[in-house]
């Protein structure tokens, strides 16, 4: 067989050929094993949910103190008009209205009947909180009344019926005079004389002149 032999090439064109570039060497970038990742710091989302379950809670601890003084403060409640009423009657009414009763005074009175209410203290329609205390002033009776004729009755007798109009007993005074015509202890005379108004925020003397036996 033929063997065909192969032009030679020239050495000059052998070096004129340009070798491809040489990858370079890129370093292999370590898997990092869930041990050694980083720890992620928490994302602004989280830090927004954070601070607002805190202003949350603030509020609502806020909110029920304000419940708990509220409901421990005590209702402010208009005092009833008890006027006229008696005694009683105005405690009952009182109580329902949840105020305490507190003291009784006594005031001479010419238009509200004895053992009547004639105000309270403090004053009906004032506003107060429960539990307060209302004192009631109630009516002694008249302050003044006319005296009636007395001459001919027994002393014993108009002295009792004095100290009912609450005249005290001290402001009544006695003066005994003999007398053959009239029993002893019958009165003579009496000054102020009848029909003169007696007023008892002065406290004036009742003067009873009385019969006693002729010695």
């Amino acid at each position: 067989a033929d063997t065909k032999t192969l032009p030679k090439v020239p050495q000059s064109t052998l070096t004129s050929i340009p070798k491809a570039p040489a990858q370079e060497e890129r370093p292999q970038s370590k898997k990092l094993t869930p041990e050694q990742a980083p720890t992620q710091k928490p994302t602004k989302k989280r830090k927004f949910k954070a601070r607002y379950m805190i202003l949350l809670a603030s509020l609502l601890l806020v909110a029920a103190s304000l419940i708990w003084i509220l409901s421990r403060t005590p209702a402010t409640i208009a005092i009833p008009d008890v006027a006229g009423q008696t005694v009683a009657e105005a405690k009952e009414v009182l109580k329902k209205s949840k105020f305490e009763v507190g003291e009784e005074k006594s005031e001479a009175s010419d238009t509200v009947a004895e053992g009547r209410v004639i105000r309270t203290d403090p004053e009906a329609g004032s506003g107060r909180k429960e539990g307060t205390k209302v004192n009631l002033i109630v009516s002694s009776g008249k302050q003044s009344f006319q005296l009636s004729n007395y001459v001919g009755r027994k002393y014993t007798e108009v002295v009792a019926e004095l100290k009912e109009k609450k005249v005290p007993e001290n402001l009544i005074k006695m003066e005994e005079e003999e007398s053959s015509e009239s029993e002893p202890g019958i009165i003579l005379r009496q000054s102020p004389a009848a029909g003169t108004t007696y007023d008892l925020s002065k406290a004036s003397t009742i003067t009873l002149t009385v019969a006693k036996k002729v010695t």
